[in-house]
């Protein structure tokens, strides 16, 4: 450990450069948090994860044999082509026209996503990159193969898993979420099949919000929050019970999910695919820098694979289903009644009547347990209203019980979270930003760069309250707030008062090619633009043509307010033309070249020289021409006639225009160089004369063998 102070501001940069380049998750909890640096990160011991997981993975699925009561077809489904299709490929892999039922190129070039160069290699060693240089047709054809023969590389049964932190005791291994990476050819593989299953347009009950072409999170908060609050307006009793599938991920049974694609009408071709990745697959667990042995895992689905989340709304499906037809469920709206809202594995039950909840509560455990997966008593909560002398009284005290363990009733005062947002008796919570100054301020003491700093408050900080944002309960105030903390974090540079802090900061991080802005202008990008969540949102129609709010206007209408004001982008457009020295931020607006520096800071760049450059680019530095000074005193310092602007400086003076010619020429050399070493032949600042007897000298003229003259313009600022 460092002794001294010196030596320790030393350690924790050093930690906090390591942890930006290599695990900004895990340096964005400790900025949140506020623990130090240096403090060494508490893990489950290597014993107590072989234990819990061997316990899950190892143990035998159990059969499920219950007959389908309401079995589904689909035509999203995966059909082999024939056997002399599979000749020809295995022949020819030019060939890109397998047939219409199987895997196309198309379909290879246009899976795989955009951050998944990112994405770690599995226990084959093969990196994500080279799986993308590797040709669409041989990918194609070599899928097709595997799909028909039903057989697999001995390698893609094998995988390696690693535990991401959720919440609680660090030493507890089950507050730690198990993240398996297998082959990347296999999981682009996956993100194929993942689109041939039915996940957005049938037949998915649309109740099921996960995995839909549409924000489900909003569409469950949304719906359960008018529940609370239309049943407490109109004096009647509601009960809702939020339940907690113990590692459902983890613990559903094979069995259950072959019977699940036997219901929706899977080809028995893509069902045996299944049973094979399933049969004899293992995985090792990394925990710290310690590895488990080989685990046989025997149940459930792999977290972190394309088909995973796909093949689990499936299973849940049935229930989700089941719910639907066969108990009343919570009124919504005159003559519309939802019995379940379920995002993943993330299930609530709605139900007016106290026997009806029972009665759910009791088919939903049979299922879970038909299927290989537990209900959770603690980690679920339950919400009880009734009607007592004309008005909403909440009941506290528990009634519903699981394995004889009471499910905990809300109290009064108390909240719970689903979704990641604060539900309370009366309803969705006001949001609340209090946790934003002491975040920044954590963020302030963290030795990073000025632009590392900005990366963590953009990609990590402020999208946490985005999403609380997306809110019925959220108010102008709210988002008031949150501005004038989001940008007390930054300071004008000394003796510039020109810009806004807020606008700058704002104006800067959108040059950064991120979809940010002040709070109080982003709820309509929030709902239905990128805002943090990169996603389709989708609109008041396809939210009601999904069935999310059949027969119910007033969460449509909820979604209308909202979305209330005019698309933020005009905010901005006028904002910028209108501050009084925008003119390089207008010339670089279409211009990604410009200002790439701003997405990768330049090798060498120290976090002064990325401070001066944003200063710069912002035509935010100290000359006279600012409008705090008098109009009288903005002439140029150097003893020209001209008013002393950033443009004087940088363009005309005569004093800093030798170093600027200077400057200009160095640049010209050290393109002509780079070109010349490429072989090509360049001439510099050649006279050309127009067939109109125009004269023109351009900077750089760039003679390639292919005839092609290129001519280069080297604008100096």
């Amino acid at each position: 450990m460092p002794a001294t102070a010196a030596q320790k501001r030393q350690a924790a940069y050093k930690k906090a450069q390591d942890l930006y380049h290599r695990d900004p998750t895990l340096l964005e909890e400790k900025v949140i948090t506020g623990q130090s640096l240096l403090e060494e990160q508490m893990v489950p011991d290597l014993v107590d994860v072989k234990t819990l997981y061997e316990g899950i993975f190892s143990s035998r699925s159990p059969p499920d044999i219950e007959p389908v009561a309401d079995p589904k077809t689909s035509d999203l489904v995966y059909r082999p082509i024939d056997r002399d299709k599979i000749v020809t490929l295995t022949k020819n892999w030019s060939n890109s026209s397998p047939g219409p039922d199987g895997i196309l190129v198309p379909q290879v070039k246009r899976c795989p996503a955009k951050n998944w160069s990112n994405s770690s290699p599995g226990p084959d060693g093969i990196l994500v990159p080279q799986v993308k240089r590797c040709p669409a047709h041989m990918l194609k054809a070599l899928f097709n193969v595997i799909l028909y023969r039903r057989h697999i590389p001995s390698l893609w049964l094998q995988s390696r898993t690693i535990l991401i932190y959720k919440e609680g005791d660090r030493k507890n291994p089950t507050n730690w979420r198990p993240i398996t990476i297998g082959s990347a050819v296999q999981r682009l593989l996956h993100r194929i099949l993942a689109r041939r299953l039915p996940v957005a347009e049938a037949p998915f009950d649309p109740r099921q919000r996960g995995l839909r072409n549409i924000d489900g999170t909003l569409a469950n908060i949304l719906l359960l929050d008018h529940y609370i609050k239309s049943r407490r307006l109109a004096r009647k009793s509601c009960n809702i019970v939020s339940l907690d599938i113990r590692k459902a991920f983890d613990s559903v049974s094979h069995h259950s999910i072959l019977r699940a694609l036997d219901r929706f009408g899977v080809h028995h071709a893509f069902t045996d695919y299944i049973s094979t990745i399933l049969q004899g697959a293992y995985t090792t667990i990394s925990v710290g820098h310690q590895t488990t042995g080989p685990i046989e895992v025997r149940r459930g689905v792999k977290q972190g694979d394309p088909l995973s989340p796909v093949l689990f709304n499936m299973v849940l499906d049935e229930l989700v289903c089941g719910l639907k037809n066969e108990s009343n469920g919570g009124t919504i709206a005159p003559g519309s009644q939802v019995a379940a809202v379920a995002f993943a594995d993330d299930l609530v039950l709605l139900q007016d009547r106290d026997l009806d909840m029972t009665l759910a509560l009791d088919k939903t455990l049979q299922f879970c347990a038909a299927r290989g997966m537990t209900l959770n008593p603690t980690k679920s909560v339950a919400i009880f209203a009734t009607v007592f002398e004309g008005r909403s009284v909440v009941r506290t005290k528990p009634v519903l019980r699981i394995a004889g363990s009471f499910i905990p009733s809300l109290q009064d005062l108390s909240t719970i979270r689903y979704l990641g947002l604060p539900f309370g008796s009366t309803g969705l919570r006001k949001p609340s930003v209090h946790h934003l100054s002491l975040w920044l301020k954590n963020l302030e003491k963290t030795p990073l760069k000025p632009d590392q700093k900005f990366g963590i408050l953009k990609t990590y900080l402020l999208p946490r309250l985005h999403f609380g944002f997306q809110s019925p309960a959220t108010t102008e105030p709210v988002l008031s707030e949150g501005d004038r903390r989001a940008t007390s974090l930054f300071t004008p540079p000394s003796g510039t008062a020109a810009l806004e802090c807020s606008s700058c900061v704002s104006i800067y991080l959108k040059f950064f090619t991120v979809d940010l802005r002040v709070f109080s202008k982003i709820t309509h990008s929030l709902i239905f633009g990128g805002g943090c969540n990169p996603h389709h949102r989708g609109t008041c129609e396809e939210f009601s043509a999904a069935g999310f709010f059949s027969g119910a206007g007033r969460p449509a209408s909820l979604l209308s307010f909202l979305a209330r004001g005019a698309p933020p982008h005009s905010y901005w457009r006028e904002n910028i033309v209108t501050m009084p020295m925008s003119m390089g931020l207008q010339d670089a607006a279409h211009d990604q070249t410009s200002r790439a520096w701003l997405r990768q800071t330049p090798r060498g760049w120290t976090g002064r020289d990325f401070v001066r450059a944003v200063q710069l680019r912002t035509a935010n530095l100290a000359t006279k021409s600012l409008p705090y000074i008098p109009a009288g005193e903005r002439r140029c310092r150097a003893g020209c006639n001209k008013i002393e602007s950033l443009a004087h400086v940088l363009q005309a003076c005569p004093v800093t225009h030798h170093e600027h010619i200077k400057r200009h020429n160095s640049i010209v050399a050290k393109v002509a160089r780079h070109c010349r070493r490429r072989g090509w032949t360049t001439e510099v600042e050649p006279r050309v004369r127009h067939a109109d007897s125009q004269l023109f000298i351009p900077d750089l003229a760039v003679h390639q063998p292919s005839n092609t003259t290129t001519i280069c313009d080297v604008q100096v600022w």
